[in-house]
């Protein structure tokens, strides 16, 4: 059977940045506001900051969410801390570049950089020769996670119990398709072929839309994906959608078992996001924004605009973040290494 969903989450950009629109005209008090509450400001010091923000993406404009998270973020938290933030797209590498030139930029708490799962806690490990190392970032807070999902033919099996036992009487010969050599949709799919004990071969792509070409006519089996890209495909009755890897059953599709339901115990695979700064950044500085970000995830018109580009808000701390961060980066190396991934 397959599971109604609702229209695409991911809006136009113009939407996005519509729905936060009348946020802006409230922070300029909320602004003052949070100035008085820092404790330089309480210590007569001159209120910060005097100059624009940047958010650096890792990837293209358009290149999916970090960069839609960006967009509609940036004019929220500059209103927050009383300046513009302006976005700015560093593509290349893996999200490599980004890092490397945030890595190297003034500790003034001008520059971030927004992070996910896979440049945090992947790329350390998949990388032999990195320009950039964790430590040379600060971190901000958390921003929001979302799960994968598993994807197969609308005539495919019908749950993932009957896809394991196929996948067991023809060992090597099914497939799965991702979006690139190390990113979650493999690096995650990894992670379930050892749970479930399963010996299925991986076709790596550049990008979603060629696996979702692919597995609709039926050059690969499955993926382990980002749902939003699939919805449509789903809602039209092509594909259907296994599970999800959040611990729980996701609000994006509550029809969907989580992974625990369909027999994968202990299967989370959560893309995560967030914000960092160069490492030696004033920690009151860090505090002020972390505080900014906290306040706006806060708001319901940003969560409504979140849950339409399918996350879930999930604040921190910067030392909640910085738990999170290490924590992530010890699980998933483990995977990396027992599965023998490597990025050149």
């Amino acid at each position: 059977m397959v599971v109604p969903f609702p229209r695409p989450v991911f809006p136009a950009p113009r939407r996005v940045r519509a729905a936060i629109h009348y946020l802006r005209r409230r922070r300029m008090v909320a602004a003052g506001l949070l100035a008085a509450a820092v404790p330089g400001a309480a210590r007569g010091q001159a209120p910060w900051p005097t100059r624009p923000l940047r958010a650096v993406v890792p990837f293209p404009p358009g290149g999916g969410t970090l960069d839609a998270l960006a967009r509609a973020l940036a004019p929220a938290l500059g209103e927050a801390l009383g300046q513009p933030m302006v976005v700015e797209n560093r593509a290349g590498a893996g999200g490599n570049i980004a890092a490397e030139a945030v890595a190297r930029a003034e500790p003034d708490g001008l520059t971030l950089i927004l992070v996910s799962t896979g440049l945090a806690a992947f790329s350390p490990n998949l990388y032999p020769r990195l320009a950039w190392k964790p430590e040379d970032f600060a971190s901000v807070g958390l921003i929001g996670r979302a799960p994968l999902g598993l994807f197969v033919r609308a005539d495919g099996p019908a749950d993932f119990a009957a896809l394991a036992a196929a996948a067991r009487a023809r060992p090597g010969v099914m497939t799965y398709g991702s979006a690139g050599n190390g990113l979650p949709s493999h690096v995650g799919m990894e992670l379930l072929r050892r749970q479930a004990g399963l010996d299925i071969t991986h076709v790596p792509y550049r990008g979603t839309p060629p696996v979702v070409t692919d597995l609709l006519a039926g050059r690969v089996d499955m993926a382990l994906d980002s749902p939003p890209a699939w919805l449509g495909q789903v809602r039209d009755g092509r594909v259907r959608m296994l599970l999800v890897t959040s611990a729980a059953r996701w609000s994006g599709a509550p029809g969907v078992p989580s992974a625990a339901e369909a027999g994968v115990p202990d299967f989370v695979v959560e893309n995560w996001q967030g914000l960092q700064v160069p490492a030696r950044t004033p920690p009151e500085r860090v505090a002020r924004l972390s505080e900014a970000l906290r306040g706006v995830l806060a708001e319901p018109e940003t969560q409504a605009v979140l849950a339409r580009l399918g996350i879930d808000v999930w604040t921190s701390t910067p030392a909640e973040m910085d738990a999170v961060v290490v924590a992530e980066r010890a699980r998933w190396g483990a995977v990396i290494r027992a599965a023998g991934i490597r990025v050149d």
